[in-house]
């Protein structure tokens, strides 16, 4: 049974304002995991997500490599062709599974509905929107705002290093492994999808 999150609790989430509501709601929805504090994120994976969970086809290929200065850090290029426009009309689904201490994924832990994506990402992450649109480049050249029309794009050393000013607004989440389905849907169709996994560590302070 899919559980999912009402409006103003994933909308404080997604501010991280991990006040007693918000805890309270992610309790629920992770099935009582074990508590959430500062963190580093380990990212394990970005790839697409099997066909199987798009409504339509999604021409994408990802390629990764790792930082020489820090193996916590992975640069990744991207290809993918649109068949629908982004814009504020779609709506962006992020359907999070949780790694089961008894081995395999508990599917549908999270479930995180932005609608207004465009407005959503520069308001609530600032960092990451300008870090997306300062590596997105099409048939013109480099895109740098909403809307994207439908076509072919590609992201050229797109960093994974989330613990700069990118996420600087969640200051805390919850521990352990998870994978994130992130789609972009049009009604109830949903047209594009990345599929990331990543362990969510506690933050040790450097002795001294």
């Amino acid at each position: 049974m899919r559980t999912a999150c009402p409006g103003m609790c994933v909308r404080k989430w997604i501010i991280a304002r991990l006040d007693l509501h918000v805890a309270a709601c992610l309790l629920v929805c992770t099935g009582g995991q074990r508590l959430a504090g500062p963190y580093v994120i380990d990212l394990e994976t970005v790839e697409p997500c099997p066909p199987s969970v798009l409504d339509r086809p999604y021409p994408l290929t990802i390629s990764m490599k790792r930082s020489r200065q820090n193996p916590r850090v992975r640069y990744f290029d991207a290809n993918f062709t649109m068949s629908s426009a982004f814009d504020e009309t779609k709506t962006i689904r992020n359907e999070f599974a949780s790694w089961s201490s008894r081995g395999g994924w508990k599917d549908n832990a999270l479930t995180m509905k932005i609608p207004r994506p465009c407005s959503a990402l520069k308001t609530f992450l600032p960092g990451i929107s300008k870090y997306f649109w300062n590596n997105l480049h099409g048939p013109g050249g480099r895109v740098s705002q909403c809307p994207v029309p439908p076509g072919s794009y590609s992201i050229r050393n797109l960093s994974t290093d989330l613990q700069g000013s990118h996420i600087s607004s969640l200051p805390a989440m919850f521990y352990g492994k998870w994978r994130m389905d992130s789609k972009i849907c049009e009604k109830d169709a949903c047209f594009m999808c990345v599929r990331v996994i990543a362990m969510v560590n506690p933050k040790t302070t450097p002795p001294g």
